[in-house]
């Protein structure tokens, strides 16, 4: 379950209207859709004027958005400049959702999604690879009308320096939070404004300050979870250890058996196999015996039947059993 945001709605009111005057009215990038992804995602903790000035740069240097998308990701951070902020990754993805486009449609275009429902632009967006939740809820509000605020760190870190937000929190989360609190026709506005803002943060130095103190903090907690990893590692392996040194003494400590017990032990083994031998041999002798005696009898019976003038059957002698199984 999320934590909810709690949102100081007079102070995030007050941040929003002193700006609005400065803010930009219309989005010049909005009637080319391509063009729009292509900003939207050079402006996630960035400044408007980078980047205007990047997306620029890439017209310039490409003959369309297929000719830029070809482009390996290190020639893309050198067409934005490599002091652009997070120039690498961000161009990494960039180009990763480029080309999704392309292997959907053959050509790097969003006109297919002219006319459709909100809600499977919405589900378009989200499903390419490399997509911002940033630019997809820029997108979805500038190119369909859709309330909602676009939020990146940058802007999570100013509310937090404002007052408006007590804590840090997720970016979505902040988003989902600050459209509750605003009318809807008034979103495009809010978020021009805010933009203005975090444009301000960063010229102040204070978001870079507060983003190099985050990292610090991440590095921090990344390097004591690994010492108490470590530690918890080398507790794991001494105590392995005293048990195994506890074995051994335990082992060494046993009395060894003496060469009395030894012969006693021996002599013992070999009364049983000679006993089991004896047994063995008693019961095909009994078998033999019996297999014997069963034979005379029939010789008998013939004898007598011979001399009383009767036809005599013919007897078949059996092999005893002890004898039969021997040839």
């Amino acid at each position: 379950m999320s934590k909810k945001i709690n949102v100081n709605q007079t102070k995030f009111n007050a941040l929003w209207k002193k700006h609005a005057p400065k803010a930009r009215v219309t989005e010049p990038n909005a009637a080319d859709l391509v063009a729009l992804l292509v900003h939207s995602s050079l402006l996630y903790d960035a400044t408007r004027k980078q980047a205007d000035e990047a997306t620029q740069r890439i017209r310039s240097s490409s003959v369309d958005w297929n000719e830029f998308r070809v482009n390996h990701v290190d020639d893309m951070v050198g067409i934005i400049g490599v002091r652009y902020p997070d120039a690498f990754t961000r161009m990494k993805r960039l180009r990763m959702s480029l080309n999704d486009v392309y292997l959907r449609h053959h050509r790097v275009s969003l006109d297919i999604l002219v006319g459709k429902p909100k809600r499977d632009v919405r589900t378009y967006l989200e499903n390419l690879e490399g997509m911002p939740a940033y630019v997809v809820s820029r997108f979805m509000l500038l190119a369909m009308g859709l309330p909602l605020i676009p939020v990146d760190q940058t802007l999570v870190d100013l509310l937090v320096d404002k007052g408006v937000l007590s804590e840090p929190a997720d970016p979505v989360l902040v988003g989902e939070a600050l459209a509750k609190v605003i009318r809807a026709d008034k979103a495009a506005e809010v978020h021009a404004a805010l933009v203005v803002a975090a444009d301000e943060f960063w010229t102040s130095g204070k978001a870079l300050k507060v983003r190099k103190d985050r990292e610090k903090l991440v590095e921090q907690t990344k390097k004591a979870a690994e010492t108490q990893r470590a530690a918890a590692a080398a507790a794991a392996l001494a105590a392995l250890r005293a048990r195994e040194e506890e074995a051994a003494r335990a082992a060494a400590a046993r009395p060894a058996p003496s060469s009395k017990a030894r012969d006693a032990k021996a002599q013992q083994t070999k009364a049983s196999a000679d006993a089991a031998g004896s047994a063995r041999k008693g019961a095909l002798a009994d078998r033999w015996g019996a297999g014997v005696a069963a034979s005379k009898a029939k010789a008998v019976s013939a004898h007598k039947a011979a001399h009383s003038g009767k036809p005599v059957k013919a007897v078949k002698l059996t092999r005893s059993p002890a004898r039969s199984g021997r040839r």
